[in-house]
């Protein structure tokens, strides 16, 4: 079989140049863990549980994926991590089976999140502007299945083109968010001081109404901490979108570490600032009945909010679209699936590939562990142990002493 080790056949791999730790972990991981649970779902929880509770809730969830990123970052700079990211690093440690195993599931995961997010953005799009409302109407819910489509496919195309391709756009939609993220909190700061209502009303203003939590009845439910958490936990995953493109980076045993714990957190004390704004300074029902309270806030237009949601559920999408195939090529690239082999990239015809490390035998009952165990013993003792000078001078001594040595008396 193959190894993911080997050089691939793939143009924008063998012509573009590697990326850092900013370009290519930090803002891959800050863009696929902003999204729009921070619009829409945040205030509505931080009326649920009050400043202290949501608090709380994000530092639980900060902590889950702090040590997540730990574990991968002990792994990540125990040794060279190549193209496969968290396959390569559980597969090399806990063996093929596991890391494909996992490695299925993460890529079925990523793939149906990329399809996922482009549906929250067609959401947006047609809940936000009435425009695009009027503008495209079609029977049922066709309208929103071929404008998800429609995106889809420019997301593919721009994967297709490459990662440098990718690198340029999304910056484009980064920025677009960040900017947005920006301009609410601005517009809740003008809103705390009275020089700026936007969608709001005085009445809306209402300083420490929620310190401490008020779960009320919702969606025919009644709240509370535990379900909260569940709801929340989503907007912080998205770490391993920067050990996905392991491939491409110029140092990953450094720059996934770094670059994935700078992304938790940042995003991190992004969270903690919003909850405790719009928390102290809003009212209690106004977090809970208006759900589009972050848009409406926005200065100097709500309509910025609405773009940052878009741009943010399409450039979460388009980093899941380039991380999914890169994990797919290199399981199939492992052979540990023959059906799976159709999706491995071709070696490169001017740099063959190494051959594959010869597989021990394996003895019923072994474990992958125990087999490289007894491959690594057998490696030892077969190895030629060479004699060194030091050696060597010794054991002319010692024959010299036996030499000289009067017989010994029977």
């Amino acid at each position: 079989p193959r190894t993911a080790s080997s050089t691939l056949d793939v143009d924008d791999d063998a012509a573009e140049e590697k990326l850092g730790t900013f370009k290519g972990v930090f803002l891959p991981c800050l863009q696929n863990i902003l999204g729009i649970i921070l619009y829409l779902r945040l205030t509505w929880i931080t009326g649920q549980a009050g400043t202290l509770g949501t608090s709380g809730i994000v530092l639980i969830c900060a902590c889950s994926t702090f040590l997540t990123a730990l574990s991968l970052s002990a792994v990540a700079t125990n040794g060279r991590v190549e193209a496969g990211g968290p396959y390569f690093v559980i597969s090399r440690n806990l063996g093929p089976e596991v890391g494909t195993a996992v490695g299925l599931l993460f890529y079925l995961g990523t793939t149906i999140a990329a399809s996922m997010y482009v549906l929250g953005a067609v959401e947006m799009l047609y809940e936000g502007f009435a425009a695009v409302r009027h503008t495209i109407s079609l029977p049922g819910t066709w309208d929103y299945a071929i404008s998800a489509l429609v995106i889809m496919a420019l997301l593919t195309g721009i994967v297709r083109a490459g990662v440098r391709r990718v690198n340029q756009a999304a910056p484009v939609f980064l920025s677009i968010v960040l900017f947005s993220i920006v301009l609410l909190l601005l517009g809740i700061l003008l809103f705390a001081g009275g020089v700026y209502t936007g969608g709001l009303s005085e009445r809306d203003r209402k300083f420490f109404d929620n310190v401490k939590p008020n779960f009320e009845k919702s969606d025919g439910r009644r709240w509370n901490f535990r379900s909260l958490l569940a709801l929340f936990y989503p907007s912080v995953t998205g770490i391993m979108a920067g050990s996905n493109r392991s491939g491409v980076l110029e140092d990953a045993s450094r720059s996934i570490p770094a670059g994935t714990l700078a992304a938790i957190f940042a995003t991190t004390t992004l969270y903690l600032v919003v909850v405790w704004l719009f928390g102290s300074v809003l009212k209690h029902d106004t977090l809970i009945d208006n759900q589009y309270v972050v848009a409406d806030v926005a200065w100097p237009h709500p309509v910025v909010v609405k773009v940052g949601i878009i741009m943010s559920s399409v450039g979460a999408a388009l980093q899941s679209l380039t991380g999914a195939p890169r994990l797919l090529a290199a399981i199939a690239s492992d052979g540990t699936i023959p059906a799976l082999e159709v999706f491995a990239p071709k070696a490169s015809k001017s740099e063959p590939p190494p051959p594959a490390p010869p597989t021990p035998e394996r003895r019923p009952g072994d474990s992958p562990r125990r087999v490289t165990s007894d491959d690594r013993l057998s490696t030892f003792e077969a190895a030629p142990v060479e004699d060194s000078p030091t050696r060597v001078a010794s054991s002319n001594r010692l024959t010299a002493l036996e030499m000289e040595a009067p017989p010994a008396e029977s």
